[in-house]
């Protein structure tokens, strides 16, 4: 093509498609169907636009980059090994990219996603509509795990508000009615989305507890929660439970519950969410939330992989179910119980 043609947009309206779809035929035409391209090449032909009839035959493997949180490393090693599985059974490199994206980095990441030539991209971080946007410009994308609803952009998940009330219910159910609810990064989708099924639960029991038992931890960071939650039962009235949004915060509360002299769950009950290696490395062990780790990053792969191979797709958003793993934080039985009680 010659270098002075007109923007993206002009193309994508004329051929009546999405500027998405006219970036992926000039960059990565092997990622469209054929007549989705013929489409394209026939409004760039209408403005003027000299078009290639030598098709480039691209024989190298496709490559999926997926850019996971460096945080909770036990949690997204599991969602790696789905998309692993689902990669090399589609034939399919994979790469995997530590690196936060934000708006000082994200040219930068697009700058490394046309040399590495990928060809999807699959994200677990929340982005903001138009950081999606531009990325998506260049390669098609699946969220996982975190997720921004607002985007047309397929995701695959789980229920973070339900899930939540389901675990606070079990609390409440087991005689707790001072619960302090440790979270994680404000900004975070599943941070808000399990605080506000929390709230909404202990509402509506009646249940009201100080501010300062609802704590936020910047990250996913052990010690980090070790201090907060010291902090917390450093005072005359304290906590006769703590549901924590991650198995690793929830370890924290039972090593801080010991310092204090506290048994768990006689004195106090402790609630994780996860259900990653953690939880029964510790004693007691850790009463959960059980997320399907792997299958959310093999189904992420799935969509993306069927988004790959046809660009008409509709976009499918998925919530699988988690399960209530009940062990010995959280029982007044003293004994990890092997089923879950039940799904959300």
């Amino acid at each position: 093509m010659k270098k002075h043609k007109p923007t993206i947009a002009a193309i994508a309206n004329e051929a009546n498609v999405s500027p998405a779809t006219v970036s992926r035929v000039i960059n990565h035409r092997n990622l469209v169907n054929e007549s989705t391209i013929q489409q394209v090449e026939d409004a760039m032909l209408r403005l003027g636009i000299a078009v290639n009839e030598k098709k480039k035959i691209n024989n190298e493997k496709k490559v999926i980059l997926f850019s996971r949180e460096t945080g909770n490393t036990t949690f997204y090693d599991q969602i790696c090994k789905g998309i692993l599985k689902s990669t090399q059974a589609n034939g399919y490199h994979l790469i995997v990219n530590y690196d936060s994206i934000n708006r000082g980095n994200i040219g930068d990441f697009i700058m490394l996603l046309k040399r590495a030539n990928v060809s999807g991209l699959i994200l677990s971080s929340f982005l903001s509509e138009d950081l999606l946007d531009a990325l998506n410009a260049v390669v098609p994308i699946v969220q996982c795990c975190e997720f921004n609803e607002n985007s047309s952009i397929p995701y695959v998940s789980i229920d973070d508000y339900n899930a939540s009330r389901q675990a606070t219910r079990y609390l409440i159910t087991s005689g707790r009615n001072k619960i302090a609810f440790i979270n994680g990064p404000q900004n975070q989708h599943y941070a808000k989305e399990r605080l506000r099924g929390f709230l909404d639960t202990i509402y509506e029991d009646g249940i009201s507890i100080p501010s300062s038992w609802i704590a936020h931890v910047p990250s996913i960071d052990y010690n980090l929660a070790y201090t907060i939650i010291c902090q917390i039962l450093n005072s005359d009235i304290r906590p006769n439970a703590f549901f924590a949004v991650s198995d690793i915060l929830a370890a924290a509360a039972i090593n801080a519950c010991n310092r204090f002299h506290l048994r768990v769950p006689e004195d106090v009950m402790v609630m994780g969410f996860d259900n990653v290696d953690i939880c029964t490395m510790i004693r007691p062990s850790i009463t959960t939330v059980s997320q399907p780790k792997f299958q959310l990053g093999y189904t992420a792969s799935e969509i993306l992989i069927d988004l790959l191979h046809n660009s008409n797709t509709n976009a499918r958003n998925l919530l699988l179910s988690t399960e209530l793993i009940i062990r010995e934080s959280a029982t007044s039985l003293g004994n990890e119980i092997a089923s879950p009680t039940s799904k959300t």
